[in-house]
């Protein structure tokens, strides 16, 4: 039973599609909005315990949340300034204060403001999202599946172009599972030393830094699923070309 066989029926290979994409779609979209359990998915989540309640900002691949009353506000980064972000993000901080209160307000302002700056300079500059290129290569890998079922319906077409469109097919999965563990190796690295390095050379600041652990077991799994289906194909693959032969 080869690729064509494969197709027809439910097997399990063809029926990872599912999680693949559906994982590898949460993971982009954490803190993108404050939908259900967007809010969880985040890279690292930065806390400041100088303030009462404490003020937390997490940011994903794309979006960024922000908390300074126990109320999480999340919003799209993707080329949006701090000014822009800051109001929908801290709506809190932009009351108006006199006297005293003004200018420790003001000083809030500021560190939350330079935190937020942090978190988008990481966002744009470290955690590159290398898992939508998984995601598209993975897409155009399974979409093009029911094609070579097309091509081997005509046995002189199979012999003369099945061969090559075959290997196009299982070089986009390998691509696809290649840049999925470069992205969840990457992330778990970085967050973990991030954690390490922002305890350590901010005494005084008292700004702690948590990797999301849910983001990066989603990441995980959207990998071995994907290793899972590029073996898969190539396996049956192997059984289309003996029979084009």
């Amino acid at each position: 039973m080869g690729v064509v066989q494969m197709i027809k029926g439910p097997l399990l290979p063809f029926l990872l599609a599912v999680p693949i994409v559906l994982f590898e779609a949460l993971s982009l979209s954490g803190c993108v909005s404050t939908s259900p359990s967007l809010p969880d998915l985040y890279i690292v989540s930065f806390v400041r315990n100088t303030t009462t309640p404490p003020t937390e900002l997490r940011f994903g691949y794309m979006g960024i949340c922000g908390s300074d009353n126990h109320t999480l506000h999340c919003r799209a980064s993707v080329g949006r300034s701090v000014d822009a972000l800051f109001p929908s993000l801290f709506p809190d901080l932009n009351g108006t204060h006199t006297g005293k209160q003004k200018a420790a307000a003001a000083q809030r302002v500021a560190d939350v403001k330079a935190l937020l700056q942090t978190a988008r300079t990481l966002q744009s500059k470290v955690f590159v999202p290398l898992l939508a290129g998984a995601g598209v290569f993975f897409l155009v890998g399974l979409l093009s599946l029911p094609l070579l079922r097309r091509i081997t319906r005509h046995p002189e077409k199979a012999q003369r172009v099945g061969g090559k469109f075959r290997l196009v097919t299982q070089a986009c999965l390998a691509l696809s599972a290649v840049l999925a563990f470069t992205a969840s190796l990457a992330t778990s690295q970085a967050a973990g030393a991030l954690q390490f390095s922002t305890l350590v050379s901010a005494p005084g600041t008292h700004i702690a830094a948590r990797p999301g652990v849910a983001l990066q077991v989603m990441q995980w799994l959207a990998f071995a699923f994907t290793l899972v289906f590029a073996a898969a194909v190539s396996w049956f693959a192997r059984v289309d070309e003996k029979e084009w032969q």
